[in-house]
């Protein structure tokens, strides 16, 4: 069987791929730099975003991209003004 044939084949079928993005996509999305999510990477722990490597490559899902997003917004009420009412 081709390889081609192998993509078809794996493609035919309704399996949900992760939406990939590399270190310079993410970034900008979070509003930190490439060296901030490197560092992250590296010390690990309740900052860092779960990434994956493919090969040397880094790679970080879409969903959890987002959900740490979720996670680490400050929500705030534009309700109250500066007087409390």
């Amino acid at each position: 069987m081709s390889i081609h044939t192998q993509v078809q084949s794996v493609l035919s079928h309704d399996i949900a791929f992760p939406y990939l993005l590399t270190e310079q996509e993410v970034a900008p999305l979070i509003r930190k730099s490439v060296h901030w999510l490197r560092r992250q990477r590296w010390i690990g722990g309740p900052n860092s975003i779960p990434y994956r490597k493919l090969g040397s490559s880094v790679r970080y899902d879409r969903q959890d991209v987002l959900q740490w997003i979720e996670q680490h917004s400050l929500q705030t009420s534009t309700s109250i003004d500066s007087r409390g009412q």
